[in-house]
């Protein structure tokens, strides 16, 4: 032991001088190091002994000598440490950490290692990191990292990491085969409605040019039977059927679901804990998506990882292990939403699939249930920082899922396509996912006011704060987007805030709740102007589908050469597409339902019943700006290629934009 551990201070004395990598790399030191990692290490010394790193050196940072580890014809147990380690260097390799930077000359040790992991993963810190790497640091992980995905590297550590189970193929196949099944009945429907309605166009016109008859007293059409007062009446009295038995429980308990276990070793053993692999798997799919070397790597990556067969052997690691231990559950969760997160140039069904959000929300509704009930009891007590963390990520997930479902055509007649995005979301999205991410605004907010901390605002309240960051944000934009594409819930999810603040004493602002309403009212402007211009501009767009991006209101100062005074300003709105932008106008004068009150500038609730059409001031396309910046107090000004403010107009933001991707 005392010799090996001599050979890899050697390795890594040499691996520090730039002169002598390239005598460290050829076929006898891979066979040296394949031999010290698995007969050696795992097969003669102890768990519990020192460990010989020698991964952790320059020949140890060849992918290929590291998959062969756990793919070769004797691979490594997957329960022990030796495993653990090569792992846990294979993200590290691909994420693009200078090996440099462990404090102990002798390469960082196995404590070290599962701490690094258990941590949720930090972007900016990332990006740091890499640039911490030297010019031959950069291409050898180029190098590396193209080899990891042409050898299929993704596939031979899932399949690694796989649970020995005899339910493995037959896993999640039930609900592949009922989402498929879903998906079809949502096709049929969009077909039936797309042929009923341009039947009931057909017969419009025939109405139309038919000459006027008179019907007689007797066939006058009947008024309702029931009455509206009686409707109203009949639904306030309403009861549900069912009451849930955990809201009446005196005492509630922290769901089991969220006890963790971040030790290194399960039992006396020598068995490595799980988690930590399955960790530094996600950690691996991780870098690839957010560090590519190069857009074929992400691309690559993306394509497996859309895959149900990919996310279903994920959800096998997951559903064995705790959610909350190295944040596996949030990790998860965050490599998906970047997964399934639709760009603007992305064509229509081609990013994702229903059936995998629907895998998907399977295990959101899971996890929500528990985290409804672990809230419940957060009234008077913060909660830990991975459990914030988490919520924040399914808030992000859930964030993501409302953005891209929409995304999905069905149907080309817009009616048609916003029922089938209805019935999509109240397929997918489950109403105790809804009803966490009510509580979790709540929370948020009510932690923002200094609840839970007690009378002192002491250093940790301000660490939960940062822990929480996002939550809010990510919460707000799903409700917000979730009344607009299903109207009909949007009463219900407001009753929720009005309970909160009358029976359990937790009040929202309401200039927060203002802030909502105004993005619902705006979300669904937005969709009536996106008709608007698919139907009255001639666009010549490159896409046969213009979807909306970014939708806010501004104050325009117009300039003397537009016939406009001035210092004057204007409220225009600022549309961002997936072709082009414009500058639209919306009417200036109040709907004629409106009071008295309301009377001064537009208002997007202004549209909310019949929709005016707003007016094209400009459009233009992407090629012809060079930046849009924006900033509080600062006007937002489109800048030509050449770097010249736009001489139309200069947009101040007013408004929260209504964003659909």
């Amino acid at each position: 032991l005392d010799l090996s551990i001599a050979v890899v201070r050697l390795f890594r004395t040499a691996s520090n001088i730039p002169a002598l990598r390239d005598y460290l790399r050829n076929s006898h030191i891979s066979e040296t190091v394949t031999q010290i990692l698995i007969k050696n290490e795992e097969d003669l010394h102890s768990p519990l002994a020192r460990d010989v790193a020698i991964e952790q050196t320059w020949p140890g940072r060849l992918l290929e000598i590291l998959l062969r580890c756990l793919t070769g014809l004797k691979p490594l147990r997957r329960s022990s440490k030796v495993a653990m380690r090569v792992a846990c260097r294979m993200a590290d390799i691909l994420e693009g950490w200078a090996d440099f930077l462990a404090k102990d000359p002798a390469g960082r040790s196995l404590q070290e290692i599962a701490d690094a992991e258990a941590r949720m993963w930090n972007e900016d810190e990332m990006q740091r990191n890499l640039g911490y790497l030297g010019n031959e640091e950069k291409e050898d992980r180029r190098l590396q990292t193209e080899f990891f995905v042409s050898a299929s590297g993704t596939h031979a550590v899932l399949e690694f990491y796989s649970p020995s189970t005899d339910d493995k193929d037959g896993f999640l196949k039930d609900d592949l085969k009922h989402a498929a099944e879903k998906v079809m009945s949502i096709v049929s429907h969009a077909r039936k409605r797309t042929a009923q309605l341009e039947k009931e166009i057909a017969d419009e016109k025939l109405r139309i040019s038919a000459p006027e008859v008179t019907l007689e007293d007797s066939e006058q059409p009947e008024h309702r039977e029931q009455p509206g007062r009686a409707v109203l009446m009949s639904a306030s009295l309403r009861c549900d059927d069912t009451v849930e038995d955990e809201s009446n429980k005196l005492f509630v308990k922290r769901p089991p679901i969220f006890d963790w276990n971040e030790s290194i070793f399960s039992d006396k053993s020598g068995e490595v804990n799980p988690v930590f692999g399955v960790a530094a798997t996600l950690r691996m799919l991780h870098a690839l998506v957010v560090l590519p070397p190069s857009e074929i790597c992400c691309q690559e990556t993306l394509m497996e990882l859309r895959r149900p067969e990919a996310v279903q052997r994920l959800l096998l690691h997951l559903n064995r292990l705790p959610c909350l231990s190295c944040n596996i559950a949030a990790k998860f969760l965050r490599l998906m939403s970047l997964v399934l997160q639709v760009k603007a140039n992305d064509m229509p069904n081609s990013a994702t699939s229903l059936e995998l959000f629907h895998i998907l929300s399977l295990y959101v509704t899971g996890l929500s249930e528990a985290m409804l009930a672990n809230i419940r009891i957060s009234k008077d007590r913060i909660m830990d920082v991975r459990e914030q963390t988490l919520c924040v990520e399914i808030a992000r997930f859930m964030k993501t899922l409302i953005l891209a479902v929409p995304y999905h055509r069905h149907s080309e007649v817009k009616q048609v396509q916003r029922e089938c995005v209805t019935l999509c979301l109240d397929w997918l999205v489950a109403p105790v996912t809804i009803r966490l991410l009510i509580a979790m605004i709540i929370y948020d907010v009510q932690m923002d006011t200094g609840a839970g901390s007690g009378r002192d605002i002491n250093s940790r309240f301000v660490q939960q704060s940062y822990g929480k960051f996002g939550m809010k944000e990510h919460a707000s934009v799903f409700i917000a987007q979730f009344m607009v594409h299903c109207p009909q819930q949007k009463y219900d999810i407001l009753e929720v805030f009005s309970v909160s603040d009358v029976f359990m004493k937790m009040a929202v602002r309401p200039s927060f709740l203002r802030e909502i309403l105004n993005e619902v009212n705006l979300g669904c402007y937005m969709q009536f102007v996106e008709s608007f211009l698919a139907a009255s501009v001639d666009r010549n767009s490159t896409s046969d589908y213009e979807r909306g991006l970014i939708f806010c209101v501004v104050d325009t100062e117009a300039s003397p050469a537009s016939g406009g005074k001035k210092g004057s300003l204007a409220t225009h709105l600022l549309f961002m597409t997936s072709d082009r932008f414009y500058l639209l106008a919306p009417s200036d004068q109040s709907p004629p339902y409106a009071g008295t009150h309301a009377v001064g500038t537009w208002d997007p609730s202004w549209e909310l019943a019949w929709p005016r059409e707003p007016g094209v001031i400009w459009k233009r396309d992407y090629d012809n700006v060079s930046t849009v910046a924006t900033a509080v107090s600062w006007p937002l000004c489109p800048g030509s290629p050449g770097g010249a403010r736009s001489s139309a107009s200069t947009a101040v933001p007013r408004a929260t934009p209504a964003s659909t991707g």
